[in-house]
């Protein structure tokens, strides 16, 4: 099992809404995923932090897309664009929210995260069990 922080923009997506209506969103795989590994949300600016922890409940490609989430794209062009072109996605199944505050960028990158994260990056031994501790 693998741990994964994973950038997310609210700017871009309304995540906040779909886990908050679906208790799960669908994410594009971008990584070496599998079915079980933990996936930590780094909110964009303006939260930049971490706020949700979640795990990966499935892996399937658009073909077998169960869900249509457009209302929660911002930019429903965007969306609409993408809709037709072949890939996989992940399902993150909700496990813990949180707001506190020892989660925020500068305190992360204490901790061992490198920089603010710009696409998947596996959690090191050292930045998961400082993450755990607050989530």
């Amino acid at each position: 099992m693998g741990n994964w922080i994973i950038p997310a923009n609210s700017k871009r997506y309304d995540f906040f809404s779909a886990f908050n209506n679906n208790n799960f969103i669908d994410w594009t795989k971008k990584a070496k995923y599998e079915e079980g590994d933990i996936v930590y949300l780094y909110c964009t600016k303006p939260q930049q932090k971490i706020i949700y922890k979640t795990v990966i409940d499935k892996i399937f490609n658009s073909s077998n897309r169960e869900v249509n989430d457009r209302k929660y794209w911002i930019n429903k062009n965007e969306f609409d664009e993408s809709e037709n072109e072949k890939k996989d996605f992940i399902r993150l199944k909700l496990l813990k929210y949180t707001d506190d505050e020892n989660l925020f960028l500068d305190n992360l990158k204490d901790n061992g995260l490198k920089t603010a994260p710009q696409g998947p990056l596996r959690v090191n031994e050292k930045l998961l069990s400082y993450i755990e501790k607050y989530i």
